[in-house]
């Protein structure tokens, strides 16, 4: 814990902020599983609304894969809310 919040202090803020966007779109996938959709339709849905929005900045491909999507999430699996921030961190 201690050295994902460490190694997360050090990086540029382009990154940090890289963390940021992966963090809010978990949290998405995660209002939508409250809400009563499946895990998978909730990332289903995720990916394919993040697309609309890329598509609708002028962006030439979606910000992330639905595989990448199930990639941030295994890796905060079993992570406490508060440090999701530092793991979503990249490498």
């Amino acid at each position: 814990r201690e050295s994902a919040w460490a190694r997360y202090d050090r990086l540029p803020s382009t990154l940090k902020a890289t963390a940021k966007f992966r963090l809010e779109i978990v949290q998405r996938v995660e209002r939508l599983t409250r809400a009563g959709l499946r895990k998978a339709a909730a990332c289903e849905t995720v990916c394919a609304q993040a697309a609309r929005e890329a598509k609708a900045r002028g962006e030439a491909k979606p910000p992330f894969s639905l595989s990448t999507l199930y990639s941030w999430l295994s890796t905060i699996n079993g992570v406490d809310v508060s440090d999701r921030l530092a793991y979503l961190a990249p490498a």
